[in-house]
């Protein structure tokens, strides 16, 4: 285990938890997917992982306890994306932003880790656009480039499919495995289908609690959690090829 938290709590102003004593074990060079319906606990468990929200409990990166690491050595090995954090107000080109993606790394070969990660995921006909001048799923994009133009040990992807076409899914779906040959990772995302392709261990969450965490196929067998979580029915799904999915009914 590579990441550990231990009875993590986020309390917010009010007394509302964003978590609630969660503890898991995130496994080494495997996708993890978060799931589970709106105010959850996802992004509040993701942005405690990378440090931006302060938490009782306990978090060990590497063995290291992630309150008492300093940012600038936590930037070197996690990086973590959302579409806030990437500020639209500022007039920057993307690849002006990929390029300050990679900081503090040193001794990099800027412009090939642009062309690189651009080739990747696409969008080399993005890098000389203006990003308030992308699409919601344009600049979805970018927030995922600018995570994996590092190459960190470990990526943090807040809904990383959300607004992005049917089109790029499948593409940042393999990207993502392959990735998790170096890196660990763990995304939160609310469509299972998406999962099924592309993630190896599931944790659902519901109102700041886990209420499940274990293998894709183990889910498969206990699709009552996530009919209790969401309020809907699933079912698993063979697809051609023998691929199986978890997809809601309705």
């Amino acid at each position: 285990m590579v990441i550990k938290a231990s009875n993590v709590v986020v309390e917010y102003t009010g007394g509302l938890k964003g978590l609630n004593n969660a503890s898991l074990e995130i496994m080494e060079k495997k996708v993890t997917c978060l799931m589970g319906p709106n105010a959850s606990g996802k992004t509040t468990l993701l942005r405690a992982l990378a440090r931006l929200v302060g938490y009782k409990g306990s978090i060990l990166i590497d063995g290291r306890e992630v309150s008492k690491t300093p940012l600038t050595v936590l930037s070197r090995i996690l990086s973590y994306g959302s579409q806030q954090t990437i500020s639209t107000s500022i007039q920057l080109r993307v690849r002006e932003v990929l390029e300050m993606a990679l900081y503090p790394l040193k001794n990099i070969d800027v412009e090939e880790a642009i062309y690189n990660t651009s080739i990747e995921l696409g969008i080399t006909g993005l890098l000389d656009r203006y990003i308030n001048e992308l699409s919601s799923g344009e600049l979805q994009k970018i927030v995922i480039a600018s995570v994996l133009i590092k190459k960190p040990r470990y990526i943090l992807l807040d809904e990383p499919d959300a607004h992005i076409d049917t089109g790029f899914k499948p593409v940042l779906s393999k990207t993502l495995r392959k990735r998790s040959r170096s890196s660990t990772i763990i995304i939160a995302t609310h469509d299972p289908i998406f999962a099924s392709y592309t993630c190896d261990y599931i944790v659902v969450l519901r109102s700041g609690s886990i209420v499940f965490h274990g293998w894709l196929n183990e889910l498969m067998e206990n699709l009552d959690v996530l009919r209790e979580v969401y309020g809907v029915e699933f079912m698993v799904a063979e697809i051609p090829g023998g691929m199986r999915i978890i997809i809601p009914y309705y």
